[in-house]
């Protein structure tokens, strides 16, 4: 809850507001003074609590910039840095349900104080220099424009109607661009076709009669070819603009734009990497490619075992960490701890607050909250029961995410997805349906609305969107528990399942997944394992481990994701996965999944191996190896290491064995004279 002190406003009567009852509910000491005009003719009670306080919250966003103005002018105040704001007009207040939204409004205040830690920053730096690529007129004329602010290449696919200028103001060639890698500040480019503009060029432009292929440096590209992009996801490569030419608005904005695209920018690191628990790959097996396959920009590339992530490429749309199965790829924009916790603080502040049904509503801040804002301006705006959580990216949400809101008392999830992003929902349709699919195990949907708690919603309408809030039926919640998020995204996961766990009736300890899951238990063929423990040196969770003092394969089930690296470098294939989630005590310590006799060695008697290797290995190998043909090289293999290195070198056949090593003269040889050195003066 917040400790500041609350400023509420009626705004002028349009939103229902009881000073008295909202106090109580927000425990608050004294009752709240609802002002009606706290912007405008009000704004001296502003001033005043300003100067009576360290801190202030208000309960209002429009005049935000205002109250962060006065706040830095006042010389008694507490500084801009010490308001905060919560909006409860657009997301409560004004709605036709408005004045059932109280205990909304208590749980959006008392959220607003939760403090979420910073994301890391990185620095990109552009010099200015600037490909514009295109053809004609509109070409030149935009790199012309472009020119005054920034230093500029033009590179033409085709010089169409171009008018040749009398004096060349930047570099102008023809050519093609077969691929673009980078960002901001580092575009690299190859160029097909390439010729400079000719200088004696008359009548129509002309180029150089060599076509070459050009690779170019830059620091920023503007688009306007009308082809296809050249990025994968031109939403999230920050100094890559592409336009529409025969937009005139557009391209008018892009220029401004770009414009401003000179010196040193900060960017969010949005994703961090620990590749010491990552599943993709190990002693050159391929395991897990999960957030290669779904990075929609093509930030992230495979580096032998591990990946690699260019936070400069990245646009923070989060797929990577909705998928990655260990946790090695965590999203911090905002971290996954402090998103849960803000999801359960709002959820139990609007219970507590006699608050029924609740539905969470998650969002991109820039596509979620404008539809928001206009329902609450021209139609009905957000029903009473639903409880908006704006993000980034919402495509960044994981099962984790989603089942710690149904166990902390969510009715519904509903996650609202911009149209632009429609063909980069694979990860999240993963997710939602992996969520539904363990609330279906535990036997959450006692009725046919209840089968798809958590849903994806894609709207651009806020009429559309909000005539789907208002027609989910009222489910009542799981349950209402809560737990602290810390640890890793597994850690956070496995106490989610346990919440959702206790809550239900279901006797059975395990439920099944779907396909793909990062949970379940692998199988062993012991008819056809020889215990070669090959499947324990690539398991990157410690799920599978070695016997200490006899020859065992052990299993932790709980830290299994189903990888399928264990069973892509087992040579008798003889590992297979099955998804699915123990609720049981045993997952908590290791089960012996396969066991054998040990092989004593037949030369010191220790043991050494199992006996099913030793006696496979021997099979495979005896008369088909040069090096293992007579039963003396082939009791090489039922020897441990010390004792198959003697062995060897007691051999005549030794291959490390050297003639006679004669013996050093010594000075008494010289003195007595002899050619010889004496044996016996050794």
């Amino acid at each position: 809850m917040t400790t500041k002190k609350l400023l509420i406003c009626n705004c002028d009567k349009t939103i229902p507001l009881n000073g008295a009852k909202l106090s109580s509910a927000l425990g608050s000491p004294s009752e709240l003074f609802v002002n009606s005009s706290l912007c405008r003719s009000q704004i001296d009670n502003f001033r005043s609590a300003l100067k009576k306080n360290e801190g202030l919250l208000v309960a209002c966003t429009q005049e935000a910039p205002l109250f962060r103005e006065i706040a830095g002018d006042e010389e008694d105040g507490c500084g801009e840095d010490n308001v905060s704001f919560v909006n409860i007009r657009e997301l409560a207040g004004w709605s036709d349900e408005g004045g059932n939204a109280q205990p909304k409004m208590v749980a959006l205040i008392q959220s607003s104080g939760l403090k979420a830690d910073p994301t890391r920053l990185m620095t990109l730096r552009s010099g200015g220099n600037c490909l514009v690529y295109g053809q004609g007129q509109t070409a030149y004329d935009t790199a012309l424009k472009l020119s005054e602010r920034l230093s500029v290449t033009l590179v033409l696919t085709d010089p169409g109607d171009l008018m040749i200028p009398a004096t060349n103001l930047f570099a102008m060639a023809i050519g093609r661009i077969e691929k673009l890698q980078g960002a901001l500040g580092r575009f690299e480019i190859t160029i097909k076709d390439y010729a400079t503009a000719s200088p004696s060029s008359r009548r129509e432009l002309s180029f150089g009669k060599d076509r070459i292929e050009m690779e170019l440096e830059c620091d920023l590209v503007f688009d306007l070819s009308g082809e296809r992009s050249l990025v994968t996801s031109a939403v999230s490569r920050d100094g890559y603009f592409r336009v529409d030419p025969d937009q005139a608005a557009d391209l008018a904005s892009a220029m401004y734009e770009i414009s401003d695209f000179v010196g040193e920018f900060e960017k969010p690191i949005y994703v961090d990497y620990e590749k010491g628990i990552c599943a993709h790959g190990r002693s050159g097996k391929v395991g897990c490619t999960k957030c290669l396959d779904h990075c929609p920009a093509s930030a992230i590339t495979s580096a032998g075992d591990f990946v690699k992530i260019d936070g400069a490429i990245c646009g923070g749309c989060g797929n990577c960490h909705a998928l990655c199965p260990t946790g090695a790829i965590q999203y911090s924009y905002p971290r996954l701890d402090d998103l849960v916790t803000r999801i359960q603080q709002l959820l139990k502040s609007y219970m507590a607050a006699k608050g029924t049904h609740p539905v969470l509503l998650l969002c991109d801040e820039a596509h979620g909250l404008p539809l928001i804002s206009a329902m609450s301006r021209y139609g009905k705006g957000l029903p009473a029961n639903v409880l908006p959580v704006s993000l980034h990216s919402v495509l960044a949400l994981g099962h984790e995410t989603l089942l710690a809101a149904f166990g902390a008392g969510a009715s519904h999830v509903q996650v609202l997805v911009p149209p632009a992003r429609r063909e980069e929902l694979s990860a999240l349709n993963d997710q939602i349906g992996l969520c539904n699919s363990v609330l279906e195990g535990l036997d959450f949907v006692a009725n046919p609305q209840a089968l798809m708690r958590a849903q994806v919603l894609i709207e651009q309408d806020p009429f559309a969107l909000e005539a789907a809030l208002y027609e989910l039926s009222a489910i009542e919640p799981i349950g209402a528990t809560h737990f602290t998020a810390t640890g890793s995204k597994r850690d956070i996961a496995h106490m989610a399942f346990s919440a959702l766990f206790e809550a239900s009736s279901l006797a059975n300890e395990q439920i099944e997944l779907p396909g793909g899951a990062p949970y379940g238990i692998i199988h062993v063929d012991s008819a056809s394992c020889t215990l070669c423990l090959a499947c324990v040196g690539s398991c990157p969770a410690h799920a599978l481990l070695d016997g200490a003092d006899h020859p065992q394969l052990r299993f932790h089930e709980r830290n299994c994701v189903q990888c399928g690296l264990c069973a892509a470098t087992c040579p008798e294939n003889a590992i297979t996965l099955e998804p699915r989630y123990n609720f049981s005590e045993n997952v908590q310590s290791a089960i012996v999944l396969h066991e054998d006799e040990p092989f004593d060695c037949i030369r010191c008697n220790q043991p050494f191996g199992s006996k099913r290797a030793i006696e496979r290995v021997s099979s495979i190998i005896a008369g088909k190896n040069p090096m293992f043909q007579t039963s003396a090289q082939l009791d090489l293999l039922k020897m441990c290491d010390d004792c198959r290195i003697i062995s060897q070198s007691e051999h005549s056949d030794n291959p490390m064995a050297m003639g006679e090593v004669p013996r050093v003269r010594v000075t008494e040889d010289y003195l007595d004279g002899s050619d010889e050195p004496d044996v016996d003066k050794t």
